[in-house]
């Protein structure tokens, strides 16, 4: 059945070709794995246009079900015909604003795989504004996915490699600090995942917080840099703090426990005296 340029039919999966490769996270492909494997249909099918010469077809939408179904296929688990939407062959300028729209309204996409396409958009002469209005986004969240001139290349190239948060480095980049101490809070952004001293947005809001008391900058760049530092390490002078409060609401209860004792004891002792007196 096709209307309006747009079929849907079952195509050969060998046949159909990705025109990005998206960065899906491993719990999300398991979990539309073990809906096919239960034998149910995904709720989103894939979005394929027909190369005008060659016989295949581009992968324009649906890149985590095609993974899904690239799964199966190396089990055996499936027929290699899937049913997928097919429209009219458009351009690549199309097909990557199609591949953007399902990303921003459809699915769950990292930063870096928005931030790739759009480059490739501003690389072939589209200004920011024509790409919003193809998106149906405001200009400015376009251009929240340029990586600013002012961060350094090496910084750049550890992001992409540890998965390092851009949206984070460009809140760095923002921060009224010395260029010594912005570089160091890049290269903590971009750890390794896992590092324990990997600045992270919970960090980070900590150090904003820091800096906005009053005479934070009246201090030398290396009392900055302590401070800050300490402010990394919130959670364990918060643990130390509270460690500290725990053991002085103890203490002081025991001591009044010792002092409510001794009274206690005072007391039998007199009225153990009055009626020793008395019978004598």
């Amino acid at each position: 059945m096709q209307v309006d340029g747009i079929l849907l039919d079952n195509v050969q999966f060998t046949s159909i070709q990705p025109i990005y490769l998206e960065e899906i996270s491993k719990s999300k492909l398991n979990k539309l794995v073990r809906i096919l494997n239960a034998g149910d249909y995904l709720t989103s099918y894939m979005i394929l246009e027909k190369d005008p010469v060659e016989n295949f077809y581009w992968l324009v939408g649906g890149y985590p079900e095609y993974l899904a179904y690239k799964s199966l296929m190396n089990n055996k688990k499936t027929s290699s015909y899937i049913p997928c939407i097919i429209r009219n062959y458009t351009d690549t300028t199309e097909q990557r604003i199609t591949l953007l729209k399902r990303m921003f309204h459809h699915q769950v996409t990292k930063w870096m795989d928005k931030h790739q396409l759009i480059a490739e958009l501003i690389d072939q002469n589209k200004s920011t504004k024509t790409i919003a209005n193809k998106l149906g986004i405001s200009e400015s969240l376009v251009k929240s996915y340029f990586i600013h001139p002012d961060i350094p290349k090496d910084i750049i190239q550890l992001a992409k490699k540890n998965h390092g948060s851009f949206i984070n480095l460009e809140k760095i980049r923002r921060l009224p600090l010395s260029s010594c101490i912005q570089y160091n809070l890049f290269k903590q952004a971009v750890l390794k995942t896992r590092h324990p001293n990997r600045l992270t947005t919970d960090k980070l809001e900590k150090i904003k917080w820091l800096i906005q008391l009053d005479d934070f900058f009246e201090l030398a760049i290396d009392a900055q840099w302590k401070l800050i530092q300490k402010a990394m390490k919130y959670k364990d002078l918060l643990k130390h703090y509270w460690r500290n409060d725990i053991e002085r609401i103890l203490d002081k209860n025991r001591e009044n426990l010792s002092s409510n004792l001794a009274l206690y004891n005072a007391t039998i002792f007199i009225n153990d005296s009055t009626v020793s007196n008395f019978v004598s």
